[in-house]
């Protein structure tokens, strides 16, 4: 991905006036980029180091990067130069000691989102004693960039309009509900109709082994779009439409996540990430009646179709900071 544009705490670069650029090109025409996400192997030596196993893995650094910006010169048609002042001003946005959210634009890729969290060092770029730009270096704390992706699941839907279709172009898949013991996945067309895929094109589960354990639930499937295999926690708004024992079944993990003696119209905030959970009915004591396994999705090679049971008609937003590999 190439930056054209970023927008940092919410304030848009071009906003200000700048645009990003190189003020040193290579000769070649050809750059080689940083991806992240760099591992380090700890082996140990066997057989007089013929063989030499994998005892512990890593990631090494945090992601950064290196860009310049200087004045759009559409706007700045002979005030190319940037003075004290904008350089200050510049720099109380970008240089701070605490991370922002940074999300990288690529007008030729728009469907291609990207943020990480952030900030910068800088220097000045002079030519003959005059300021034009400023290289900026990108710090970050994770090896990885991430999207964030919600997905919408109502018990009682029947319309392909009420649920969230996520933006990662590279699935294009959401699922839709129909009532107990069925689950309906479909893909988004190049036109935008929604077009109906078979469910053991996507998973490894069966779809009979999906129909004898949704009989008594509500299904609906998760597709983990994250560029990290392995499995990662989610975050949960959910509101019950009835009372009961509220389990949420992950097919692909294994997982089960319950709640216990929920009421009608009650919201369950599920902070997996933090470990935090919390009721908007303040007499319900949530935390005897929660078994702390928070919710997870998982995708392999083979697949990142997470079918979900849940036991009790609800409303859910699932949010999911996915990961995202392939640097700036």
């Amino acid at each position: 991905m190439y930056a054209t544009d970023f927008i940092y705490d919410g304030i848009k670069l071009s906003d200000m006036g700048y645009i990003v650029c190189s003020f040193d090109k290579s000769s070649s025409g050809s750059d080689t980029l940083s991806i992240g996400a760099d591992i380090e192997f700890t082996q140990i030596s066997m057989s007089n180091g013929r063989y030499q196993p994998m005892i512990y893995s890593e990631y090494k650094d945090c992601y950064s990067a290196e860009f310049d910006i200087c004045k759009d010169p559409s706007k700045y048609y002979d005030d190319k130069e940037i003075s004290d002042l904008e350089m200050r001003k510049l720099l109380r946005w970008l240089n701070k000691r605490t991370f922002s959210s940074l999300q990288i634009i690529d007008e030729d890729h728009p469907d291609k989102v990207c943020t990480f969290d952030a900030s910068f060092n800088a220097q000045k770029i002079v030519l003959s004693e005059r300021v034009f730009g400023l290289n900026c270096k990108m710090i970050t704390n994770a090896p990885f960039g991430y999207r964030t992706i919600k997905t919408l699941f109502n018990s009682t839907a029947n319309q392909a309009a009420d649920y969230t279709l996520t933006p990662d172009m590279d699935i294009n898949l959401s699922a839709m509900a129909s009532g107990k013991g069925t689950i309906n996945v479909y893909q988004v067309m190049s036109d935008g109709h929604l077009q109906n895929v078979r469910l053991d094109n996507l998973a490894l589960i069966s779809p009979e082994e999906i129909s004898a354990n949704t009989n008594d639930s509500y299904s609906f499937l998760f597709i983990d779009s994250s560029d990290e295999v392995g499995t990662s926690y989610v975050n949960a708004e959910i509101t019950c439409n009835s009372d009961g024992n509220l389990q949420i079944t992950n097919l692909l993990t294994g997982l089960i996540t319950l709640v216990k003696n929920c009421k009608t119209g009650e919201v369950i905030t599920l902070d997996s990430v933090n470990g935090i959970i919390s009721s908007s009915i303040s007499s319900h004591d949530i935390y005897n009646d929660f078994n702390y396994q928070f919710l997870k999705v998982e995708n392999t090679l083979n697949t990142r179709v997470n079918p979900i049971l849940v036991s009790l008609p609800c409303s859910m937003v699932i949010t999911q900071k996915s990961t995202v590999k392939g640097g700036v």
